[in-house]
């Protein structure tokens, strides 16, 4: 087994160099170059100089302060020259150190940098962002194990602890090339779940790895995507086992004796429950996928109170509907849509409702504005009835999210008001201003 950082050898038993083995080779014979044409320049000028000198005068202290002066003259000649060669090399070095810092910045995911000594050697914006850190010098010189102990890294479903041995970059240093995979990091403020993945860096001719790079992708908000669609699907598939398991028990029960009353009433209430649910799941898909399409008209709420109140009057078995209609309140709105929020209003209020209670439903005109409430006996406060997760979906059914969002596309206020054992849900409406609304027509 060799040592990591143990040196590498040939066929013939010698020492393969290393990547700054390599650099220094190359740079040899750049800096060989300038060295022998200084020497030959300092040589030309010595000799020439000192010919034309004693050409010119004999006198031993003039030579003096000449040879002096051109030594001198020689010396700043060198200083500039050594300044215009050493500059141009520094700006070609600098200008490749910020580009490549400039492509390391600008590259959305979070990127580490980890050397032959396993620790961070650079880390992106995106990664100091990402890991919660203050700056990249937090986490440059950061070891595997202290990474592992401050971000407490663990896999995203099961929640097992991952060794830092197994870390993407610690295995592309050994030459892997690992598959990306999810983990949890516990990160300053809560977790994030990232993709992780990474690369050896070979520049060696011989395919030694000398570094590896770390890419992180934050997936946190697609898998609270992903959780929220389980749930929906989770929810959905019980919301419609109940009608179609009454509805099989009733189809069995008309095979062996005719269908009374009863029979007739359970079937035509399940019937409608499914159609409820598939105008809400239609609505909540059409919300997610931004397609949702409002077709505003002048709607009069009385004759629409009128329509949804015959419609759910026997849609609970164990509740009375009662609708009041004050005044002759018009709104400018979806009719259909408008119908799916009331109706969905009035279910919550079944749900949630005592037994053998009465459900009242109220319409008015107040002020500028139309109150669409439905009032209860509810069976215990919001918070311990409705049991919402952070999707908006609830043991209730779809319908909450459903009413919170075409409240909002439909200019709407939801409001609640309990009163010792009574609560009353309403939706505030803009009223329709009839003459503006005519001089527009």
């Amino acid at each position: 087994m060799r040592v990591f950082g143990a040196p590498r050898l040939d066929a013939d038993g010698r020492a393969i160099p290393s990547l700054a083995s390599l650099a220094r080779r190359r740079a040899r014979p750049v800096a060989a170059i300038v060295a022998v044409q200084l020497l030959v320049v300092g040589v030309l000028w010595i000799l020439v100089t000192d010919i034309l000198l004693y050409g010119l005068t004999e006198d031993p202290v003039l030579i003096a302060r000449l040879e002096t002066a051109k030594g001198w003259v020689f010396v700043g000649c060198a200083a500039i020259a050594m300044f215009a060669l050493v500059a141009r090399a520094m700006h070609g070095l600098a200008y490749s150190q910020a580009m490549n810092a400039a492509v390391l910045d600008s590259i959305g995911e979070g990127v580490l940098v980890i050397g032959r000594d396993r620790s961070v050697h650079a880390a992106n914006p995106a990664a100091v962002r990402m890991l919660g850190a203050a700056n990249a010098h937090e986490l440059v010189g950061m070891t595997p194990q202290d990474f592992a102990r401050r971000f407490r890294v663990t896999t995203a479903d099961e929640g097992t602890v991952v060794r830092w041995e197994d870390f993407v970059s610690q295995r592309a240093l050994s030459g892997e090339r690992p598959p990306p995979y999810k983990a949890r990091l516990h990160v300053p403020g809560g977790s994030i779940v990232i993709l992780s993945t990474g690369a050896p860096v070979r520049a060696c001719p011989d395919g030694r790895v000398e570094a590896a790079v770390s890419i992180m992708l934050d997936i946190t908000e697609l898998e609270r995507v992903e959780q929220i669609r389980d749930q929906f699907f989770a929810s959905a598939a019980h919301a419609i086992k109940t009608p179609v398991s009454i509805l099989r028990a009733q189809v069995e029960l008309a095979a062996t004796e005719p269908l009374s009353g009863r029979s007739r009433l359970i079937i035509e209430r399940q019937c409608g429950r499914l159609d409820r649910l598939t105008d809400n799941i239609l609505a909540l898909l059409r919300i997610h996928d931004h397609a949702l399409r409002l077709h505003p008209t002048r709607v009069e709420v009385d004759g629409l109170v009128g329509h949804v109140s015959r419609e759910m009057a026997h849609a609970s078995a164990d509740h009375l509907l009662q609708a009041r209609v004050r005044g002759r309140p018009i709104v400018f709105a979806d009719p259909e849509r408008l119908t799916l929020l009331v109706r969905d209003m009035i279910e919550l209020a079944y749900r949630r409702a005592r037994t053998s209670t009465i459900v009242n439903l109220e319409a008015r005109e107040v002020a500028d504005r139309v109150e669409l409430s439905v009032g209860y006996e509810y069976v215990a406060p919001r918070e311990a009835a409705d049991e919402e997760d952070g999707a908006g979906y609830t043991r209730l059914g779809l319908e909450t999210a459903v009413i919170d969002a075409l409240a909002a596309a439909s200019s709407g206020v939801l409001r609640t008001r309990t009163e010792s054992s009574r609560r009353i849900d309403w939706l505030e409406l803009p009223a329709l201003d009839e003459e503006v609304h005519h001089g527009f027509a």
